[in-house]
């Protein structure tokens, strides 16, 4: 869609939160991998303004310092490392350049032993739904944890766990862009699951019932 579309229409872009490999960590083990919230404004190559915290240890008095990155236009289709991502909110159009100053302005402040880019990505969050960007059955009544995103963050590791990248979203795109007006989803489950690795990206209409089951067998323990 272009931007003058995007703007008369006030569009609505996908907010998600996307999920890497890190270190010796992958799918079975979604509890330690790196989070980093986007906003897809391209749904093509879906990418947009891209959130997270990133750290450096310095072999001196300073340890570990963590601070905050943002892209512009990052893709999850770039990376092989990305197990995909669930959507947990919205943001139109017009609202964008507020929400880029917003979450630029909040620091990579550790508030506890063992704070990483996941609490950064929860502390984003809760300002997101403070300003009615989030999803209103996320966490109820109390701030967002961990374990609210990790079922469905599973589900769309699993779903990444076999397949290519780049040739598998193109295949996807072009299979389901005329009857789905273009939009790059498909309706398998209630919320956007976005496995960047065998390019499923999914989307349930309020009319649409039927549910996809995965199972990961190497589903491990929910550990903070």
């Amino acid at each position: 869609m272009s931007q003058f579309v995007a703007k008369v229409t006030n569009q609505q872009y996908p907010l998600v939160l996307a999920q890497y490999k890190r270190d010796d960590f992958g799918i079975g083990t979604e509890q330690h991998l790196h989070w980093a919230l986007l906003v897809v404004t391209d749904s093509k190559h879906i990418s947009g303004p891209c959130f997270q915290a990133v750290d450096r240890t310095y072999q001196d008095a300073r340890g570990k310092k963590w601070s905050a990155h943002f892209a512009p236009a990052a893709s999850l289709m770039a990376m092989d490392k990305c197990l995909g991502a669930v959507q947990i909110g919205t943001v139109k159009h017009r609202e964008l350049d507020a929400f880029i100053a917003c979450m630029q302005a909040h620091a990579t402040v550790p508030k506890f032993n063992g704070w990483n880019c996941r609490d950064y990505v929860l502390e984003l969050v809760e300002i997101l739904r403070s300003l009615g960007h989030i999803r209103s059955d996320i966490a109820r009544g109390r701030p967002c944890v961990m374990q609210d995103f990790l079922p469905e963050l599973r589900q769309v590791s699993y779903i990444c766990e076999n397949g290519t990248t780049r040739d598998l979203i193109a295949k996807h795109y072009k299979d389901h862009k005329d009857h789905l007006s273009g939009s790059f989803v498909a309706p398998v489950t209630q919320h956007y699951i976005i496995p960047m690795v065998n390019a499923v990206v999914h989307n349930l209409s309020e009319n649409f019932t039927k549910r996809a089951e995965f199972r990961n067998p190497r589903q491990s323990g929910e550990v903070c």
